[in-house]
């Protein structure tokens, strides 16, 4: 999983070194399987859905600095939440600007989301 979110930011953070052009990435999880494409048409088209698997899904929200990297999360989760109702969802967000490389983001990406698991802090619809 890790690799491929690597693989997945690539082009992202070759524009993000050379011109500059910070960008935003949020991991979920979703315990039950859940087609997070239905959502698709709720993002940019700069944007990019990469499905990790089954339960685990990324969105790169590009050129977006943390604030609006946030707003765009809180944006879709509205989407989430209008969509499949009282499903829970795990995430973890965090912006280009915060790491020299996504080989150090993405580890950070992946440990704070298994924090978010191991201490059962869902987003769950109900309480948006």
């Amino acid at each position: 999983m890790e690799e491929k979110l690597v693989q997945s930011l690539k082009s992202f953070d070759y524009r993000q070194n050379r011109y500059k052009i910070d960008y935003s990435v949020a991991i979920w999880h979703s315990p039950k399987e859940i087609d997070f494409h239905i959502l698709s048409n709720r993002i940019r088209s700069s944007d990019r859905l990469v499905s990790l698997d089954n339960h685990h899904y990324v969105i790169i929200f590009d050129y977006t600095s943390a604030e609006s990297g946030i707003q765009a999360v809180n944006n879709f989760l509205e989407h989430y939440k209008s969509t499949f109702l009282s499903e829970p969802l795990f995430y973890s967000v965090a912006n280009s600007s915060q790491f020299e490389s996504i080989h150090m983001m993405v580890p950070e990406l992946l440990l704070q989301l298994n924090q978010t698991i191991e201490n059962n802090q869902m987003f769950i619809c109900d309480e948006l």
